[in-house]
């Protein structure tokens, strides 16, 4: 049995275990942000170099291989720190600093660009393997799209707009997207961890 069999076996004997811990839901509104504008003039300014210098989310996960990734904040291992600020990351600081204030009051441990070109799609599956995916909400924002990107969780579809922060349920349902426009899709997703109630 592939090592990827044996993640999957896991993780839905996690879910089962879980039961009606689980949220059931698939997509959550968060609000819009406004000035998409600036963070579109950013990409502006990236080059085909850029988005082609990290390739392990690509490479490491199967269903995410047709896309491309500008990495901000990351950590491969998803684990519950903050992650590593990278070469973008100064480029893209003062964005993610405003952006923090559309989302619920928490911190941005990962953010990273990911481009889904014209015509292609990412496989439905889960995101399992690591405790992080269940314990920290993920957040889509579109700085780039088109009306024919369809997401799907859970068997809803929807077609997110630009600068509409949605918060995907990955870990408990299985999701994909496929761009059946004639431009790249490009999402800003950031992992987030919730402040402590006291401080809310």
């Amino acid at each position: 049995m592939r090592r990827e069999e044996k993640k999957l076996i896991l993780h839905l004997k996690k879910l089962k275990e879980l039961g009606d811990k689980v949220p059931n839901w698939n997509y959550k509104y968060y609000g819009k942000y406004d000035n998409i504008s600036e963070l579109q003039n950013l990409l502006a300014g990236l080059t085909k170099e850029d988005w082609s210098f990290y390739d392990w989310r690509q490479t490491e996960h199967g269903p995410h291989k047709a896309t491309e990734t500008i990495p901000i904040l990351f950590d491969p291992k998803y684990g519950t720190h903050r992650g590593k600020e990278s070469k973008f990351y100064p480029l893209f600081k003062e964005e993610l600093t405003k952006l923090s204030l559309v989302l619920p009051k928490a911190e941005i441990i990962r953010a990273v660009l990911v481009k889904l070109p014209k015509g292609e799609e990412v496989k439905a599956h889960w995101d399992y393997g690591n405790e992080s995916f269940r314990e920290h909400p993920r957040i889509h924002m579109a700085v780039q799209t088109n009306q024919h990107v369809n997401f799907n969780i859970g068997g809803e579809e929807k077609n997110m707009k630009l600068g509409e922060f949605w918060e995907i349920n990955n870990f408990v349902k299985k999701h994909g997207v496929k761009n059946l426009g004639d431009t790249d899709r490009i999402h800003l997703i950031v992992d987030i961890k919730q402040l402590p109630v006291s401080l809310l």
